[in-house]
């Protein structure tokens, strides 16, 4: 269920993306990782026995190089890979953590 949504996203940001952003460097760039992701969505690798998508790993690397080369000021860092650290927990939590049927 959860893969359909995230094809239905991704393919609504690549329609916004192409049709209506300007003409510029940004929108190839987004139009091309938008695609790459619907073009690994069904494929998985296992990275220390946890199952983890590789359009998933697209997306992590190219928001590292978004945040890398992005000019913030060092709070903004910090607080962006301390939302990043919390969401990490919380889904290795759920992971691990043992199921109340």
């Amino acid at each position: 269920m959860y893969q359909i949504i995230i094809v239905w996203l991704c393919w609504l940001l690549w329609c916004f993306a192409t049709f209506f952003l300007q003409k510029t460097k940004i929108r190839i760039i987004y139009a091309i990782g938008l695609l790459f992701c619907l073009i690994l969505l069904p494929y998985q690798i296992s990275i220390v026995d946890l199952p983890v998508n590789l359009s998933f790993l697209v997306i992590v690397f190219s928001v590292s190089i978004g945040i890398i080369y992005s000019r913030l000021p060092l709070k903004k860092l910090f607080f962006i890979l301390f939302i990043i650290y919390l969401y990490v927990i919380y889904f290795l939590w759920r992971l691990t953590s043992p199921h109340i049927e």
